[in-house]
């Protein structure tokens, strides 16, 4: 158990009310993994949250899978997209998305091995649904016969941002003023389909004239 209750940071901060949005990070390899599943289960690990003793949420492998996929008994044992068997010795890195309603059931979104480069939510995801994932403990685990596993960089955050991905770039004109967020270079343009060019002012924020011809602009990553 990595985290539980009394930990002070969890208590009820996500229980059944909460409105609250939690990103996990996690780095996992399997070194020894059966290529076996049956009805009665199979090789599985992952990052598991867990209300008391009630299993909620699991992302690494499912039970019943060979892939990298989740385990939550709303969602089933969905494969991670794409669907990549999980090999024994190679690492991959899962990043997943909390996002809490009042009394209602939670948005989650997954990604596996994202461009840590890019900002998340313009990454494609491999897994989203909806359900229970209240909890108070959140687990490490791994079993069944032979299998074992190792874990790393295990991050819990509040943004994306602390988790090392960069601030998403948002450009937006207000009153008159041109600010943007998330870095990249201006660029302007007299048409949409351009030509498109570095703008010589860079200021951010920068103030526009109201009696220049019309113009474009984006932001270059």
């Amino acid at each position: 158990t990595l985290w539980n209750a009394q930990n002070g940071w969890i208590n009820g901060n996500y229980g059944s009310g909460s409105t609250n949005t939690l990103y996990a990070q996690f780095s996992m390899v399997f070194y020894d993994f059966p290529q076996t599943t049956n009805s009665a289960g199979g090789s599985y690990g992952g990052l598991h949250f867990f209300q008391d003793n009630n299993e909620h949420l699991l992302v690494g492998n499912a039970w019943l899978s060979t892939n990298w996929s989740a385990d939550a008994k709303e969602a089933g044992e969905p494969d991670l997209s794409p669907i990549v068997p999980i090999v024994a010795g190679d690492w991959h890195t899962f990043v997943i998305k909390s996002v809490y309603s009042s009394n209602a059931p939670t948005a989650e979104t997954v990604w596996m091995d994202p461009d840590f480069t890019k900002s998340l939510d313009g990454q494609s995801p491999s897994l989203t649904t909806a359900l229970n994932n209240t909890f108070n403990q959140v687990r490490l685990r791994c079993g069944n016969g032979s299998t074992y596993a190792e874990f790393t960089n295990v991050v819990m955050a509040a943004t994306a941002q602390d988790l090392g991905f960069p601030v998403p770039m948002i450009l937006s004109i207000h009153n008159g003023q041109l600010s943007w967020t998330g870095g990249g270079t201006l660029q302007s343009a007299p048409a949409v389909i351009g030509p498109w060019n570095d703008a010589a002012d860079q200021s951010n924020p920068q103030v526009l004239s109201t009696t220049n011809p019309a113009e474009f602009y984006r932001l270059r990553q």
